[in-house]
């Protein structure tokens, strides 16, 4: 008989080692980069920036009450931000805006952490964590919303908090207590009032969230789990009384200071907007100029006529969202019928034909996917960055790569959530993290894509995103990698000794 020969020892490498290695080497090579960015670039105030910059002076000069009573504005915590620079600034003898970069640098560093904490609970490979942490502080979408005077970068932490808040609660439904159920509640809720002042699509999120755990509710009736349906109603009545108390709170602020009954100042004219271009005839080859748009006005006019390309910018639904408006301020309506009646003419034209509405939609939530991009513009980077920036098949491989890799991931991340919908609904025993986070950022994604399909999607409205995106592009990577690698080692013979 032969002797089975002695397997070999190997010494397998401690992860947590391997990942605290990467760190001490990727996080300070990424501060020196970060500040020497934040030295020799510049921010181009044009646009909307020019009103974040306005909002910042205000608050910082005369305080939150000519805030409301100039308004409604612009989400607050961004001009807060740009406000608190500005006080630092003072005292430093800088440019409030060199503060302000190196602020926002720290919500990207903080953005950083939160996803390397998620990645941890998802058990992805210290190697793969490093290169997507690393890559999180050179990508050229994530460095220039840390560059320029726009408010998306301090919506990226939030995104993320979210996932993990929510996946804390999900697993404490079924047995925990009524007490941690609420707590639960209100700290989700709170996550989304910081989420939601910085970005008000964050109201059409929480809203979409809320119905999700009501669906869980009536599977809990269904499969007669008292005790589950409970605490989601305690976590439920939690984070309906945080979240929409600090809502309503806010809006009333704008009702006593400006007589609007309101969030934010622009919501209702860039929905009419939107849909009035929507519902205007559709032939062929203005569809196809509104499909070839969601990469992007450089590709679509490469591919359909420029006009029709032109039709499809965000030059067109602010005009007539825009012109509409100043249309009803001239009938002498107060901003409270206004937004209540421009949101009456959205429905009416949806209506008229909802099937070209849904298909414009679903285009304009093509968008969402390409997020990566060389020249969203509004910073002024040194000359040999520019120019690798400009280089074709560095800016247009590089968008267009990670724009594929969030298509796969994203459905990946929705295969895993279909498989696990059980385990998530029943919520007893509790779902694995893999499952239950990859279900977390799912969501959120999806109902990000469903809530700004209404509207029309600048690219900077896709990155606080963009960090669970590239979560999501790990967790794909390693599942195609460890199935490579598992069909590459041949199956030992049976007869084998």
């Amino acid at each position: 008989m032969n002797a089975r020969m002695p397997e070999k020892s190997f010494h397998r490498p401690d992860p947590g080692r391997q990942l605290r290695l990467f760190l001490w080497v990727l996080f300070p090579a990424l501060f020196l980069y970060w500040a020497y960015l934040s030295f020799v670039t510049q921010m181009i105030v044009v646009h909307d920036s020019v009103n974040y910059e306005f909002l910042g002076r205000l608050i910082k000069d005369q305080g939150f009450p000519a805030y409301f009573q100039t308004g409604p504005h612009r989400e607050p915590f961004y001009p807060i931000l740009i406000a608190l620079a500005m006080r630092l600034a003072e005292g430093m003898s800088l440019s409030y805006q060199t503060v302000l970069k190196v602020l926002q640098f720290i919500f990207l560093f903080l953005t950083q952490l939160l996803a390397l904490r998620l990645m941890v609970r998802l058990n992805i490979s210290p190697v793969l964590t490093g290169i997507c942490l690393f890559y999180m502080g050179i990508s050229p979408a994530f460095v220039n919303a840390a560059l320029s005077l726009y408010s998306e970068i301090a919506a990226f932490p939030f995104a993320v908090l979210i996932v993990l808040a929510g996946g804390r609660v999900w697993t404490s439904l079924a047995e925990a207590p009524p007490r941690k159920a609420a707590l639960g509640g209100a700290g989700l809720g709170a996550v989304f009032v910081f989420a939601t002042l910085s970005k008000a699509i964050f109201q059409l999120v929480a809203a979409l969230f809320i119905a999700g755990f009501a669906a869980v509710a009536v599977s809990a009736v269904l499969r007669k789990q008292p005790k589950t349906f409970r605490n989601i109603l305690c976590f439920l009545a939690a984070f309906v009384l945080v979240y929409q108390g600090a809502v309503t709170c806010y809006k009333w602020a704008n009702w006593t200071g400006n007589g609007t009954f309101t969030f934010t100042d622009r919501g209702a004219w860039a929905l009419y907007g939107s849909t009035a271009r929507r519902m205007e005839p559709l032939p062929g080859h203005r569809l196809l100029a509104a499909v070839a748009f969601a990469p992007g006005e450089e590709f679509c006019g490469k591919v359909a006529n420029p006009e029709d390309c032109v039709f499809w910018s965000y030059r067109t639904s602010d005009d007539l969202g825009v012109n509409k408006l100043y249309e009803l301020i001239g009938q002498g309506m107060s901003n409270q019928d206004i937004n209540r009646t421009l949101l009456r003419f959205s429905i009416e034209k949806a209506v008229h034909n909802p099937a070209q509405y849904a298909i414009l939609m679903a285009v304009e939530g093509l968008k969402m996917f390409f997020w990566e991009s060389t020249g969203i513009g509004f910073v002024a980077y040194p000359d040999w960055l520019s120019a690798a920036h400009s280089l074709p098949l560095f800016k247009h491989g590089l968008r267009y790569l990670l724009a594929i890799l969030t298509v796969l991931a994203l459905g990946y991340g929705i295969l895993v959530s279909w498989r696990g919908r059980r385990a998530v609904f029943c919520l007893s025993p509790p779902p694995e993290d893999r499952v239950l986070i990859t279900g977390w950022i799912t969501a959120l994604i999806l109902a990000h894509i469903i809530s700004y399909s209404f509207f029309f999607i600048l690219n900077r409205y896709v990155l606080p995103l963009a960090p669970l995106y590239i979560i999501l592009i790990a967790l794909f990577l390693q599942k195609c990698f460890r199935t490579t690698t598992r069909r590459s080692i041949p199956k030992r013979s049976a007869k084998a000794g």
